[in-house]
């Protein structure tokens, strides 16, 4: 039986904040922990920029969107990391130099998906495209798929332990009671 998956909504907006990347957190010495000046400041800006942005109302829709307890969900991510250019030859051209996308999408997705309330080990798609536009942008669209829940067809070596007869119980209470008379 082929199990198939439904598409139960989607939320798409747009940020206009400037993704960056996510460095490396330095150690100190005495034991603490420090992410760089911009990577803070980028995780100070993502939860002002979406509450001005949206309303209480909708964000809480939004979360209320991407969970559900009752169902199985996940989520296919698409987004479109946008860097400015003044060069508008280029705006839409793919940016292939520096920051690495693997690091920015972990910033994205630490600092906006996790203000949301996006479970990360649900995602089983993710599309990211890094480019040069006008403006400093994150663009995303999420949808939102109810998933079959998993069952293995693998047969499992525990035995199941049959329930013992009338028989077998009136035995085992007989051993019982010989050992009580006996002491």
């Amino acid at each position: 039986m082929m199990r198939t998956m439904n598409k139960i909504d989607e939320i798409v907006f747009e940020l206009d904040i400037r993704p960056i990347s996510a460095s490396r957190p330095r150690v100190f010495k005495n034991g603490g922990v420090s992410h760089s000046e911009t990577y803070q400041k980028f995780a100070k800006d993502v939860p002002t920029e979406i509450e001005n942005l949206f309303s209480e109302e909708e964000i809480e829709l939004m979360r209320q969107k991407l969970r559900n307890d009752d169902i199985n969900i996940g989520y296919k991510v698409h987004q479109d990391l946008i860097f400015r250019c003044n060069n508008e030859d280029f705006w839409d051209v793919p940016m292939i130099v520096k920051p690495d996308i693997d690091n920015v999408i972990k910033a994205v997705f630490d600092q906006v998906y996790n203000y949301l309330g996006l479970d990360d080990k649900r995602i089983f798609s993710v599309e990211s495209i890094k480019k040069y536009g006008s403006n400093d942008k994150i663009v995303s669209w999420i949808e939102v798929f109810e998933i079959p829940k998993y069952v293995s067809k693998r047969k499992t070596r525990k035995r199941t332990k049959k329930e013992p007869t009338l028989e077998e119980l009136e035995k085992e209470l007989e051993k019982l009671m010989r050992g009580v008379d006996n002491e």
